[in-house]
């Protein structure tokens, strides 16, 4: 028994012996596709030596030099020296030193040459024949360039194992759990794999997601920042006009500053271009018998009516299909106000919304209702009759004994044209207005809201708006059932921007933008339309539809947790001439002042390749329905001010949890940056 035993265990020793050996040839074998052993030829005195032999282990992250491998050292026996062996991670650097002197002296020595002409085709003029990589080379490099810990790190997270691939198992709990793709199955998990590995990658039979496969798959929609379906229209579209915030524009056909320059049609193609669906039409009386359009006491050059319709009409319905509002603000004389109702008519034709006799008693019609059509919203004779017996009644009234906020609201006029003489309406145009211009005060908020007929669509300075805010008048009553605007004060001549979140805390639906002048207000303003299919128009939250005022919440919601990863191929600040980037992350929340909060990352010097931040932030909400997350790149500067870089906005009710790949907005313009991008991961709890 006990040598039946003992023969079993020498057996069993023998075959884990084998398999032992098995294993070290595959591992050998795996070694040696992954080492390459390096002939080197070192200059002495002027002289070249023989062949050294340097080994590079890339298994290993090592590279040594072995006497024994030196075959001329080995057959006279002088091969004295140890193997010497340096990790390639502990390399501070690589520079020129004073021996390399040598080396520049050598190889111009027509001996050297003749000793060693393949060095000479390396170092030499020969070298400049050809300079280029070819695809493998290529595709070497830009791998070893672009590979970074931190995406290594998250795939070993989602593979339970802590292995460096996904399966399409592993695959289908990441998108799930961690991606919030709650509607993925294992089929689909399987093509997503094909998709992010062409060349395909496979253990055993089992197709996997390498980490090249995983980047990809980050870069792509599987980590859009946005929730599922967000890019896309989701929201009801069937209510009426007032619950939305409209996508809007300020002195549309200038393309510059206030007071000097062309108006130019390029203006509303620009700004249809980019969502927006409301474009302002400040229109006098021409030279030639027709309107123009221009920009009251300034230098700014007209341009026809007639042209700005044609453009308007061609581009309209490209980005979206959904109803454009054009703003008319009327210094047009009676004499030529029955032309420019008959150029309206005549070139928007079928587009042109015409509203029913009986418009003010009924609600506004939905969007959905009014898709490929264009409102009119400007002054009707049923706007003055209203300002002269408002006005009459309204001096009867008890005034509230408030702030100086009010009183500068009364001084200033509601709209840009009531420092100027108001010129009477032609009724054949007035029956054109779809949305007629009412004027609305804090000290009468509720009359106004009694008397104004459903369809009135007042306009508020940003002084106004800051007014009602300030004297906690409950203007979002009013604006749950009425279209109102804002537009920047007179003395921004520099075409900068409103705040739009004052004027959307208020429940204000038109904040009119300069799309011509990007900055941070713009970039909020874009961020709150980029969801819902960009179509221009958003659902307002809730509590804004009730008429309740959201600076009223008090209680934290929840709280965004964001870590700030990396980042990838960050160009350089403006101007263009400047050095090396030292990049930092600024967070904001925009929202109500109890939200509002910034935080930055620390500064990482001389990286605008591959910066690495891993730092970790949260933000307590208490109206996550109103806020909007920007992030914004910026190049550190300890002497002046710091130079943007790149931004990305998004409102927070879009933003899905787990790791995402923010492509960022650059350059002067603001634009899409295609390759400049944050590696982020969001959670919420």
């Amino acid at each position: 028994m006990n040598t039946d035993h003992s023969n079993h265990l020498q057996n069993k020793e023998r075959e884990q012996g084998e398999n032992n050996g098995n294993n070290n040839k595959i591992e050998e074998s795996n070694r040696q596709s992954i080492s390459v052993a390096l002939p080197v030829r070192r200059v002495k005195q002027g002289k070249i030596g023989k062949d050294s032999i340097i080994v590079l282990d890339e298994f290993e992250n090592t590279i040594s030099y072995d006497p024994m491998l030196d075959t001329s050292k080995m057959l006279c026996g002088c091969s004295k020296k140890e193997k010497k062996t340096v990790n390639l991670f502990e390399l501070l650097e690589i520079r020129q030193g004073y021996r390399t002197d040598n080396w520049h002296r050598a190889v111009r020595m027509k001996k050297f040459q003749e000793t060693a002409p393949e060095t000479l085709e390396r170092s030499g003029q020969q070298q400049q024949q050809n300079q280029t990589l070819d695809q493998k080379e290529f595709l070497h490099l830009f791998s070893v360039l672009t590979d970074l810990p931190e995406y290594k790190n998250a795939l070993r997270l989602a593979n339970d194992e802590g292995n460096d691939w996904l399966d399409a198992n592993s695959l289908l709990k990441f998108l799930r759990e961690e991606q919030e793709f709650k509607e993925i199955d294992l089929k689909k998990a399987e093509a997503i794999i094909d998709f992010c590995e062409p060349g395909g990658q496979e253990i055993g039979r089992t197709k996997i997601l390498t980490i090249n496969g995983f980047r990809r798959l980050l870069q792509s929609r599987w980590g859009n920042i946005l929730r599922e379906g967000h890019e896309t229209v989701f929201m009801d579209m069937d209510q009426p006009l007032h619950c939305y915030f409209i996508n809007s524009s300020h002195n549309t056909y200038l393309t510059g500053l206030q007071v000097h320059g062309n108006a130019t049609i390029e203006g509303y193609i620009c700004a249809l271009k980019k969502g927006c669906r409301l474009l302002e039409l400040d229109i006098f009386d021409g030279e030639n018998g027709e309107p123009q359009i221009t920009h009251k006491h300034t230098f700014i050059a007209p341009i026809s009516l007639r042209n700005v319709l044609n453009c308007i009409k061609q581009y309209a319905f490209i980005q979206s299909l959904y109803p454009v509002i054009l703003t008319i603000e009327n210094h047009v004389s009676p004499l030529q106000q029955g032309k420019m109702a008959e150029i309206f008519v005549q070139i928007l034709g079928e587009h042109l919304y015409i509203p029913l006799l009986n418009a003010s008693i009924h609600p506004l019609p939905s969007p959905n209702f009014l898709k490929n059509k264009i409102l009119l919203r400007g002054k009707t004779l049923q706007t003055f009759t209203n300002s002269s017996t408002t006005s009459s009644s309204r001096n009867s009234l008890s005034k509230k004994k408030n702030s100086k906020n009010l009183e500068e609201f009364k001084r200033e006029g509601s709209e840009k044209s009531n420092s100027t003489h108001q010129l009477p309406i032609d009724p054949n145009f007035g029956k054109l207005i779809a949305l007629p211009s009412f004027k609305i005060s804090p000290n009468n908020i509720f009359m106004d809201i009694k008397e104004h007929p459903s369809n009135a669509s007042p306009s508020l300075s940003e002084r106004k708006v800051q007014a009602f805010l300030d004297s906690n008048v409950p203007l979002a009553t009013y604006t749950s059932t009425r279209i109102v605007k804002s537009f920047p004060s007179g003395i921004r001549q520099d075409s900068s921007n409103i705040d739009p979140m004052e004027s959307w805390i208020c429940g204000i639906q038109l904040a009119a933008m300069n799309f011509q002048t990007p900055d941070e207000e713009l970039d909020i303003n874009k961020g709150l339309f980029s969801i819902n299919g960009s179509i221009g128009y958003v659902l307002k939250p809730k509590i804004l539809l009730e008429g309740r005022d959201p600076r009223h919440k008090t209680t934290i919601c929840c709280t965004l947790e964001i870590a700030i990863i990396c980042g990838q191929y960050l160009p350089k600040a403006e101007p263009e001439n400047s050095g090396i980037v030292d990049p930092y992350v600024s967070v904001e929340i925009f929202g109500i002042p109890n939200d509002r909060c910034k935080l930055n990352t620390k500064p990482v010097y001389n990286n605008g390749f591959n910066p690495v931040w891993n730092e970790k932030m949260s933000f307590q909400l208490r109206c996550p329905e109103l806020a909007i997350l920007r992030i914004c790149v910026k190049d550190f500067d300890s002497t002046s001010a710091d130079e943007f870089i790149g931004e990305f906005s998004v409102p927070v009710q879009s933003i899905r949890q787990g790791y995402s790949h923010v492509r960022l907005n650059t350059g002067s313009q603001h634009n899409t940056d295609e390759a400049a991008s944050l590696f982020i991961r969001i959670a919420f709890t």
